[in-house]
């Protein structure tokens, strides 16, 4: 069963905030995008994750100069894992893979010591044995001193193989001295010396060009329309070399592939401590990346609670931020929630769906093993999450706001256990009266449920259900007067003059009427607000300013 789709992960906006999250190697990338969250019976390892990034960030916090170091170190770690899955299978590196596993080794040594530096516990990297393990196979790959990071076949390896370089080299030089001594008779005949490439250049025609013809020890290699140019013909004893030279090249090459083999013989016994070493290294990388994108929203290690969910100061990073653009500060919220229904009512455009969305990010992060975006943050951890939130129009299925809405809570009917079920304005799509009926039922319905359900609404009539919590936004507690602004600057006007907190509902609490005068505020004509001020008044009893009692069920 998927935890959270991809329509409930953009309604909180999860992708979003994820981007932050962004580990430094090649094997912590691949591990992020394969991130699982924490589920019912994972308890104890999700609060062992979570002690362990509180210890990571306090000796990082300690060790501030051996952070950029750390970051070095990691982001030049190289991921071996499918190469030591070829090894495991027979398979013998080429040169530029064992490089590779040199750099695996060293850069994870270079960790493991930086780590030990600040004094963080070796249950984060590797004991003493595993660092002798990993300095026993750089050895491996550096026979000779002093330790590099670069490989090479070495001539330590094999002394057959040190003595046929040797003369090979020899040879070269040999090769390089009968080819130089004959190149200077020439040069001496003709009183011109060879270009960079060892080449004799003759003007077409000219006299020169006539006497290197007459040379046996020079050939024409190409010419141009002014010019011909020449080289040395290889002597017999040139040939005898170089057929000496490719007979050793292919004995060179046995010897070397010979190293290989043994290296991969070597190694392969080695296996299970690069897995190990591959896995500490990513969960650390992990951790670390978690840490940061938790350092961004200033976040709070969540604890677990088995039978509600509660938030203190809990804030939407995203909109915290967009609003700060604004000059305006995010009010956080704070919440109890149980098993059961509870309903979040309040005026438009009081933040009732921002505080769905808080709550809704709050418990997605903590499950996927971060710091949330709250002074505190206690819950049990939820077998799925799922949201109907905003239009849900599906233009490729031909369903409109309301049918799109239905459809997707059809589904969420059909999920079990005590999972976590945010609601935005269930009913809205349609008209006020079967709208309001079918929030109610729906509300009435989930209430036989074990589902944790938050249902945002404007419909009171959802308070009439037994046993319902509730929960009203403050709203505006002083209507800012309109002055001409523009509507951008009345919205703005409108978030500082808002009180965003979420209140506990009681029998005798109250709900402001404060559309009309939000309404008139955004520049909707008079006309309409006069004769929506009327119609409010005729119907309801109700004028600008006064108030209506609600409150959650009392039977």
């Amino acid at each position: 069963m998927m935890w959270i789709d991809e329509k409930s992960k953009q309604d909180l906006q999860l992708d979003q905030l994820l981007l932050r999250f962004q580990p430094w190697t090649p094997m912590g990338k691949k591990a992020k995008e394969k991130l699982t969250p924490f589920l019912p019976g994972q308890e104890s390892d999700w609060q062992q994750l979570l002690e362990e990034q509180e210890v990571i960030q306090s000796h990082l916090v300690r060790y501030p100069k051996q952070v950029a170091q750390l970051e070095s170190i990691l982001q030049q770690i190289p991921d071996v894992e499918d190469l030591i899955l070829q090894l495991e299978s027979g398979y013998v590196p080429s040169l530029t893979e064992w490089f590779q596993i040199k750099q695996f080794l060293w850069y994870s040594r270079a960790w493991a010591r930086l780590l030990t530096e600040m004094e963080i516990d070796n249950s984060f990297y590797f004991n003493k044995v595993e660092i002798e393990t990993c300095a026993n196979l750089l050895q491996h790959l550096n026979p000779s001193h002093p330790l590099r990071s670069t490989f090479s076949i070495a001539d330590e390896y094999d002394p057959a193989l040190k003595a046929a370089r040797e003369n090979r080299a020899h040879l070269e030089r040999e090769k390089l001295c009968e080819r130089e001594s004959r190149a200077q008779i020439i040069e001496e005949q003709l009183q011109v010396r060879r270009n960079r490439f060892g080449e004799w250049i003759a003007i077409r025609g000219s006299q020169q060009e006539k006497k290197m013809l007459q040379i046996n020890d020079l050939q024409l290699i190409r010419e141009t329309t002014y010019d011909r140019y020449f080289e040395l013909k290889p002597s017999k004893q040139q040939e005898k070399i170089e057929h000496e030279l490719d007979q050793l090249n292919e004995k060179i090459a046995r010897l070397e592939q010979k190293v290989l083999n043994q290296l991969a013989k070597t190694f392969r016994s080695a296996i299970p401590f690069f897995r190990y070493a591959h896995q500490k290294i990513t969960h650390f990388d992990l951790q670390w990346a978690r840490i940061r994108a938790a350092e961004s929203w200033h976040g709070s290690k969540p604890t677990y609670s088995e039978r509600h969910l509660e938030i203190q100061e809990g804030f939407h990073p995203l909109m915290a931020e967009k609003l700060r653009e604004w000059n305006i500060e995010f009010m956080p919220i704070q919440v109890s929630i149980k098993s059961g229904v509870t309903v979040i009512i309040g005026p438009n455009m009081g933040g009732k769906t921002a505080a769905l969305k808080t709550i809704g990010v709050n418990v997605a992060l903590a499950q996927f093993g971060f710091f949330v975006p709250a002074k505190s943050c206690c819950l049990p951890l939820f077998p799925w999450i799922k949201s109907i939130i905003g239009d849900g129009q599906d233009w490729e299925k031909g369903l409109s706001s309301f049918g799109a809405e239905i459809a997707r809570l059809t589904l969420c009917f059909q999920k079990t256990g005590p999972g976590l079920l945010l609601l935005d304005e269930i009913g809205r799509g349609t008209n006020p009266i079967e709208g309001s009926s079918i929030s109610e039922a729906v509300t009435q319905y989930l209430m036989n449920k074990e589902f944790f359900s938050i249902h945002v609404t404007h419909y009171r009539e959802v308070l009439h259900v037994k046993g319902v919590q509730g929960y009203r936004v403050a709203g505006l507690q002083t209507l800012p007067n309109y002055n001409g602004n523009s509507t951008q600057e009345m919205i703005q006007q409108l978030h500082k003059h808002m009180d965003y907190r979420l209140l506990p509902l009681r029998v005798t609490d109250t709900i402001p009427q404060q559309a009309i005068r939000i309404a008139e505020l955004l520049g909707l004509p008079q006309a309409i607000i006069s004769q929506a001020k009327q119609r409010l008044k005729s119907e309801v009893g109700l004028i600008d300013g006064t108030e209506t009692k609600t409150g959650p069920s009392s039977d």
